[in-house]
């Protein structure tokens, strides 16, 4: 509670989430590359949800992302 109040509260954590799901939903929108899963209009700040164009570019994005977490 002492960071979150730290940080300004409730509303600061929130306006601090928006602005990171922006920058990730303007990536994902930008690029062609990677597709939105939910409806713009349903979009969420905290569980930001895509795909890529294959399921194996799924399965491989999945395996060096596990690579790397084991790694960092």
């Amino acid at each position: 509670m002492k960071w979150i109040k730290g940080l300004g509260g409730l509303k600061a954590i929130d306006a601090i989430n928006g602005r990171k799901a922006a920058k990730l939903y303007a990536e994902i929108d930008r690029t062609g590359f990677f597709r939105g899963h939910a409806e713009k209009s349903c979009r969420s700040n905290m569980n930001v949800t895509f795909r890529l164009p294959s399921e194996e570019l799924e399965a491989e994005f999945v395996k060096q992302s596990k690579a790397a977490a084991s790694t960092g």
